[in-house]
């Protein structure tokens, strides 16, 4: 629900606003995400990259979606280990 409530935000979002949006994030939070930031500029800054293979949100969703899917996974895996134990 939160990410097609975000990504149809970011959707509405000039270009400035955007830079602005992750100037903000980057400085309120510089510890936990300047090395996913940077990471992620040079991947889109890198034309073979994966990021570019998918147009703009497309990418950004199908890696929410995988990053929950995996945290879903995990949760019963570790639910049907607590239970056969």
């Amino acid at each position: 629900m939160y990410v097609y409530v975000c990504v149809e935000t970011l959707q509405q979002m000039s270009r400035e606003q955007l830079q602005k949006l992750a100037q903000y994030l980057i400085a309120a939070h510089h510890t936990d995400v300047l090395p996913t930031a940077q990471r992620l500029a040079d991947d889109i800054l890198n034309a073979q990259s994966d990021i570019n293979s998918l147009p703009g949100l497309l990418w950004c969703i199908a890696v929410i979606a995988t990053y929950y899917y995996w945290k879903i996974v995990h949760k019963v895996h570790k639910s049907n280990i607590q239970l056969t134990s």
